[in-house]
Protein backbone atom coordinates (compact mmCIF):
# COMPACT_ATOMS: atom_id res chain seq x y z
CA UNK A 1 0.00 0.00 0.00
CA UNK A 2 3.02 2.52 1.01
CA UNK A 3 4.41 1.59 -2.67
CA UNK A 4 1.29 2.65 -4.33
CA UNK A 5 0.67 5.89 -2.03
CA UNK A 6 4.05 6.55 -2.80
CA UNK A 7 3.57 6.34 -6.78
CA UNK A 8 -0.05 7.96 -6.87
CA UNK A 9 1.73 10.69 -5.41
CA UNK A 10 4.35 11.46 -7.84
CA UNK A 11 1.65 10.89 -10.43
CA UNK A 12 -0.18 13.77 -8.71
CA UNK A 13 2.82 15.90 -8.12
CA UNK A 14 3.74 15.78 -12.00
CA UNK A 15 0.03 16.57 -12.93
CA UNK A 16 0.22 19.59 -10.33
CA UNK A 17 3.99 20.90 -11.95
CA UNK A 18 2.35 20.20 -15.23
CA UNK A 19 -0.65 23.02 -14.36
CA UNK A 20 1.79 25.47 -13.04
CA UNK A 21 4.86 25.42 -14.95
CA UNK A 22 2.59 24.90 -18.33
CA UNK A 23 4.91 22.42 -19.63
CA UNK A 24 6.68 18.67 -17.73
CA UNK A 25 8.03 15.96 -19.65
CA UNK A 26 9.39 13.02 -17.31
CA UNK A 27 12.29 11.34 -18.45
CA UNK A 28 10.37 8.03 -17.58
CA UNK A 29 6.52 6.78 -17.78
CA UNK A 30 5.64 3.87 -15.57
CA UNK A 31 3.32 1.38 -16.56
CA UNK A 32 1.04 -0.68 -14.45
CA UNK A 33 2.44 -4.18 -13.58
CA UNK A 34 6.11 -3.39 -14.66
CA UNK A 35 8.52 -3.13 -12.40
CA UNK A 36 10.52 0.27 -11.60
CA UNK A 37 14.00 0.87 -10.25
CA UNK A 38 14.94 3.37 -8.23
CA UNK A 39 17.28 5.14 -10.56
CA UNK A 40 13.53 5.53 -12.66
CA UNK A 41 11.91 6.74 -9.95
CA UNK A 42 14.60 9.43 -8.81
CA UNK A 43 15.09 10.71 -12.16
CA UNK A 44 10.95 11.74 -12.06
CA UNK A 45 11.47 12.99 -9.00
CA UNK A 46 14.76 15.27 -9.80
CA UNK A 47 12.47 16.66 -12.54
CA UNK A 48 9.29 17.57 -10.42
CA UNK A 49 12.22 19.13 -8.14
CA UNK A 50 13.11 21.31 -10.90
CA UNK A 51 9.46 22.30 -11.76
CA UNK A 52 8.84 23.51 -8.12
CA UNK A 53 11.83 25.35 -7.70
CA UNK A 54 10.90 27.03 -11.42
CA UNK A 55 7.37 28.07 -10.30
CA UNK A 56 8.72 29.56 -6.97
CA UNK A 57 11.13 31.49 -8.60
CA UNK A 58 8.31 32.50 -10.81
CA UNK A 59 5.97 33.43 -8.02
CA UNK A 60 8.43 35.06 -6.32
CA UNK A 61 9.26 37.04 -9.30
CA UNK A 62 5.56 38.29 -9.67
CA UNK A 63 5.12 38.83 -5.91
CA UNK A 64 7.96 41.35 -6.26
CA UNK A 65 5.86 43.07 -8.81
CA UNK A 66 6.97 41.63 -12.16
CA UNK A 67 7.59 38.63 -14.22
CA UNK A 68 10.72 40.10 -14.92
CA UNK A 69 14.43 39.28 -13.47
CA UNK A 70 15.40 40.46 -9.92
CA UNK A 71 16.66 44.06 -9.94
CA UNK A 72 20.75 43.87 -9.16
CA UNK A 73 21.93 47.00 -6.68
CA UNK A 74 21.86 50.46 -8.40
CA UNK A 75 18.70 49.55 -10.70
CA UNK A 76 14.93 49.56 -10.15
CA UNK A 77 11.76 47.71 -11.66
CA UNK A 78 9.69 49.18 -13.75
CA UNK A 79 6.92 47.15 -14.80
CA UNK A 80 8.37 43.71 -16.31
CA UNK A 81 12.06 45.23 -16.49
CA UNK A 82 15.12 46.30 -14.31
CA UNK A 83 16.23 50.35 -14.82
CA UNK A 84 19.11 52.00 -13.65
CA UNK A 85 18.36 54.45 -10.93
CA UNK A 86 21.07 56.86 -11.96
CA UNK A 87 22.26 57.97 -14.98
CA UNK A 88 25.63 55.69 -16.19
CA UNK A 89 28.84 56.42 -15.38
CA UNK A 90 31.79 54.49 -16.66
CA UNK A 91 34.58 52.81 -15.05
CA UNK A 92 37.47 51.05 -15.61
CA UNK A 93 36.50 47.93 -13.59
CA UNK A 94 32.45 46.24 -12.89
CA UNK A 95 33.14 47.29 -9.08
CA UNK A 96 35.68 49.17 -7.75
CA UNK A 97 37.94 50.32 -9.72
CA UNK A 98 38.47 53.96 -10.91
CA UNK A 99 36.09 56.24 -12.61
CA UNK A 100 36.74 57.24 -15.95
CA UNK A 101 36.09 61.06 -17.59
CA UNK A 102 35.15 60.87 -21.24
CA UNK A 103 34.18 64.63 -21.84
CA UNK A 104 37.09 65.32 -23.86
CA UNK A 105 36.00 62.55 -26.49
CA UNK A 106 35.75 64.89 -29.69
CA UNK A 107 33.80 63.60 -32.89
CA UNK A 108 35.64 67.36 -34.08
CA UNK A 109 38.50 66.48 -33.52
CA UNK A 110 38.59 62.75 -35.28
CA UNK A 111 37.52 61.52 -31.34
CA UNK A 112 40.47 62.44 -29.81
CA UNK A 113 40.13 61.97 -25.81
CA UNK A 114 38.12 58.84 -25.80
CA UNK A 115 38.44 56.69 -23.10
CA UNK A 116 38.26 53.80 -25.66
CA UNK A 117 37.46 53.66 -29.66
CA UNK A 118 34.39 55.08 -30.45
CA UNK A 119 33.33 52.32 -32.69
CA UNK A 120 32.92 50.54 -29.14
CA UNK A 121 35.76 47.60 -31.17
CA UNK A 122 38.36 47.82 -28.02
CA UNK A 123 35.63 48.60 -25.03
CA UNK A 124 34.43 45.28 -24.53
CA UNK A 125 35.61 42.69 -21.37
CA UNK A 126 38.77 41.64 -22.49
CA UNK A 127 40.07 44.13 -24.10
CA UNK A 128 43.01 46.73 -22.49
CA UNK A 129 40.26 49.63 -22.41
CA UNK A 130 37.10 47.84 -21.51
CA UNK A 131 34.59 50.47 -20.11
CA UNK A 132 32.43 49.22 -17.31
CA UNK A 133 28.53 50.93 -16.83
CA UNK A 134 27.35 51.78 -13.32
CA UNK A 135 24.87 53.52 -11.56
CA UNK A 136 25.76 55.58 -8.94
CA UNK A 137 24.31 58.53 -6.86
CA UNK A 138 26.97 61.41 -6.50
CA UNK A 139 29.22 61.06 -9.40
CA UNK A 140 29.38 62.63 -12.82
CA UNK A 141 27.32 60.88 -15.30
CA UNK A 142 29.35 59.72 -18.49
CA UNK A 143 29.51 62.64 -21.04
CA UNK A 144 30.65 62.06 -25.08
CA UNK A 145 30.24 59.15 -25.26
CA UNK A 146 29.35 57.65 -28.46
CA UNK A 147 26.26 54.73 -28.64
CA UNK A 148 28.27 52.12 -29.68
CA UNK A 149 30.63 53.04 -26.53
CA UNK A 150 27.69 53.29 -24.39
CA UNK A 151 26.28 49.95 -25.95
CA UNK A 152 29.35 48.04 -24.74
CA UNK A 153 29.14 49.53 -21.12
CA UNK A 154 26.15 48.36 -20.76
CA UNK A 155 27.20 44.89 -22.31
CA UNK A 156 30.34 44.81 -20.16
CA UNK A 157 28.31 44.11 -16.85
CA UNK A 158 25.34 42.02 -18.27
CA UNK A 159 22.66 44.74 -19.08
CA UNK A 160 21.88 46.81 -22.14
CA UNK A 161 20.66 50.19 -23.48
CA UNK A 162 16.75 50.53 -22.47
CA UNK A 163 14.99 50.66 -25.83
CA UNK A 164 12.76 53.79 -26.21
CA UNK A 165 9.47 52.46 -25.35
CA UNK A 166 11.00 51.53 -21.58
CA UNK A 167 13.06 54.89 -21.40
CA UNK A 168 9.55 56.72 -22.00
CA UNK A 169 7.86 54.59 -19.20
CA UNK A 170 10.53 54.65 -16.58
CA UNK A 171 10.42 58.45 -17.02
CA UNK A 172 6.77 58.76 -15.98
CA UNK A 173 6.07 61.10 -13.12
CA UNK A 174 9.29 62.87 -13.57
CA UNK A 175 9.27 67.21 -13.04
CA UNK A 176 9.20 69.38 -15.79
CA UNK A 177 10.50 72.52 -14.63
CA UNK A 178 11.37 74.37 -17.70
CA UNK A 179 13.12 77.80 -17.24
CA UNK A 180 12.20 77.87 -13.49
CA UNK A 181 15.17 74.72 -12.83
CA UNK A 182 17.55 74.79 -10.06
CA UNK A 183 20.66 76.06 -11.43
CA UNK A 184 21.91 73.15 -8.92
CA UNK A 185 20.09 70.51 -10.05
CA UNK A 186 18.79 69.48 -6.50
CA UNK A 187 15.47 70.83 -5.71
CA UNK A 188 14.06 69.66 -9.29
CA UNK A 189 15.54 68.64 -12.61
CA UNK A 190 18.73 70.32 -14.14
CA UNK A 191 16.87 72.00 -17.08
CA UNK A 192 18.17 75.78 -16.91
CA UNK A 193 22.04 75.68 -15.52
CA UNK A 194 23.89 79.26 -15.74
CA UNK A 195 26.97 77.53 -16.57
CA UNK A 196 25.81 74.33 -18.99
CA UNK A 197 27.36 72.26 -16.53
CA UNK A 198 26.11 68.90 -16.16
CA UNK A 199 25.63 67.83 -12.46
CA UNK A 200 25.98 64.75 -10.42
CA UNK A 201 22.96 61.99 -10.60
CA UNK A 202 21.07 61.87 -7.96
CA UNK A 203 22.75 64.38 -5.70
CA UNK A 204 24.11 67.53 -5.52
CA UNK A 205 26.43 68.62 -2.77
CA UNK A 206 25.64 65.37 -0.59
CA UNK A 207 22.12 66.44 -1.29
CA UNK A 208 19.15 63.81 -2.88
CA UNK A 209 17.92 65.62 -5.85
CA UNK A 210 14.27 66.40 -6.27
CA UNK A 211 14.14 64.78 -10.30
CA UNK A 212 12.79 61.29 -10.20
CA UNK A 213 9.88 59.49 -11.73
CA UNK A 214 7.15 57.94 -10.23
CA UNK A 215 9.34 54.79 -10.72
CA UNK A 216 11.67 55.83 -8.35
CA UNK A 217 14.24 56.77 -11.69
CA UNK A 218 16.74 59.85 -11.74
CA UNK A 219 17.41 62.65 -14.02
CA UNK A 220 15.74 61.22 -16.84
CA UNK A 221 14.76 65.36 -17.39
CA UNK A 222 17.70 67.51 -18.70
CA UNK A 223 20.94 67.34 -17.00
CA UNK A 224 22.32 64.76 -19.97
CA UNK A 225 20.12 63.44 -22.95
CA UNK A 226 20.46 59.48 -23.24
CA UNK A 227 20.88 57.05 -25.10
CA UNK A 228 17.95 54.68 -26.24
CA UNK A 229 18.65 51.37 -28.23
CA UNK A 230 16.64 52.69 -30.96
CA UNK A 231 17.89 53.41 -34.54
CA UNK A 232 15.90 55.63 -37.04
CA UNK A 233 15.90 55.86 -40.58
CA UNK A 234 15.67 59.38 -40.02
CA UNK A 235 19.34 59.95 -40.64
CA UNK A 236 19.43 63.74 -43.55
CA UNK A 237 20.49 67.01 -42.29
CA UNK A 238 19.01 68.17 -39.09
CA UNK A 239 15.68 69.99 -39.16
CA UNK A 240 13.63 72.31 -37.39
CA UNK A 241 13.23 71.49 -34.15
CA UNK A 242 9.43 70.80 -33.45
CA UNK A 243 7.29 70.67 -30.39
CA UNK A 244 5.12 68.12 -28.79
CA UNK A 245 2.89 70.45 -28.04
CA UNK A 246 1.29 72.09 -25.04
CA UNK A 247 -0.08 69.01 -23.30
CA UNK A 248 3.13 67.56 -23.26
CA UNK A 249 4.69 70.19 -21.84
CA UNK A 250 6.26 71.62 -25.29
CA UNK A 251 9.10 69.03 -25.36
CA UNK A 252 11.47 69.07 -27.97
CA UNK A 253 11.03 66.66 -30.48
CA UNK A 254 14.42 66.88 -33.41
CA UNK A 255 14.23 64.72 -36.50
CA UNK A 256 16.53 64.69 -39.70
CA UNK A 257 15.67 66.65 -42.75
CA UNK A 258 16.30 69.89 -44.25
CA UNK A 259 15.63 72.77 -42.07
CA UNK A 260 14.37 76.02 -44.16
CA UNK A 261 15.58 74.33 -47.25
CA UNK A 262 19.36 74.44 -46.10
CA UNK A 263 21.57 70.98 -44.96
CA UNK A 264 22.95 71.20 -41.68
CA UNK A 265 24.87 68.85 -40.35
CA UNK A 266 23.00 66.67 -37.62
CA UNK A 267 27.13 65.83 -36.86
CA UNK A 268 26.97 61.88 -37.55
CA UNK A 269 30.66 61.67 -37.46
CA UNK A 270 33.30 61.74 -40.21
CA UNK A 271 33.78 64.84 -42.77
CA UNK A 272 30.66 67.01 -42.77
CA UNK A 273 28.75 64.26 -41.67
CA UNK A 274 30.22 61.51 -44.31
CA UNK A 275 31.22 58.40 -43.27
CA UNK A 276 32.27 56.65 -46.62
CA UNK A 277 29.71 58.30 -49.11
CA UNK A 278 26.76 58.15 -46.68
CA UNK A 279 25.30 58.70 -43.14
CA UNK A 280 24.63 56.11 -40.33
CA UNK A 281 20.55 56.36 -39.41
CA UNK A 282 19.76 58.46 -36.09
CA UNK A 283 19.96 56.64 -32.77
CA UNK A 284 16.96 58.35 -30.40
CA UNK A 285 17.92 60.09 -27.37
CA UNK A 286 15.47 61.12 -24.47
CA UNK A 287 15.06 63.33 -22.63
CA UNK A 288 16.87 66.78 -22.80
CA UNK A 289 19.74 68.28 -21.20
CA UNK A 290 20.63 70.49 -18.77
CA UNK A 291 19.93 74.10 -21.52
CA UNK A 292 17.31 73.00 -23.10
CA UNK A 293 14.70 75.05 -20.58
CA UNK A 294 11.22 74.12 -21.67
CA UNK A 295 11.94 72.06 -24.30
CA UNK A 296 13.38 69.30 -21.89
CA UNK A 297 11.04 66.76 -20.51
CA UNK A 298 9.64 63.26 -20.26
CA UNK A 299 8.88 63.83 -24.35
CA UNK A 300 11.81 65.32 -25.38
CA UNK A 301 12.98 63.14 -28.43
CA UNK A 302 16.74 63.51 -30.45
CA UNK A 303 16.21 61.56 -33.74
CA UNK A 304 18.31 63.66 -35.62
CA UNK A 305 22.00 62.26 -33.80
CA UNK A 306 23.83 59.56 -35.51
CA UNK A 307 25.10 56.62 -33.43
CA UNK A 308 28.66 58.41 -33.37
CA UNK A 309 27.61 61.46 -32.35
CA UNK A 310 29.32 62.71 -29.15
CA UNK A 311 28.48 65.80 -27.05
CA UNK A 312 29.03 67.01 -23.59
CA UNK A 313 25.26 67.18 -23.16
CA UNK A 314 24.85 63.44 -24.29
CA UNK A 315 25.14 60.24 -21.79
CA UNK A 316 23.33 56.76 -21.59
CA UNK A 317 21.19 54.42 -18.93
CA UNK A 318 21.01 51.01 -18.68
CA UNK A 319 18.77 47.81 -18.20
CA UNK A 320 18.00 44.55 -17.91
Amino acid sequence: MKTIAHVMGVGLLLFMSTLIAGSLTAPNTFVSGTPISASEMNANFDEVEQQVTDNHNRITALEAGGAGPACTAGMRRVGPICVDIYEASIWDAPAGGNLLDNSACDEADNFAGCVCSPTGNDCSVGQVNAIYARSVSGVLPAQSITWFMAQQACYNVGKRLITNAEWQAAAAGSPDPGAAADPNGVTTCNTNHAAEAVVPTGSSEGEATACVSSWGIFDMVGNIGEWTADWILDNGPRGDIGSAGPTFGNDFTRHGGMANGSAVDNDPGGVNGQVNGSRFPAAIQRGGDNNDMDGAGVFNMDGSRAPSHTSSKTGFRCGL
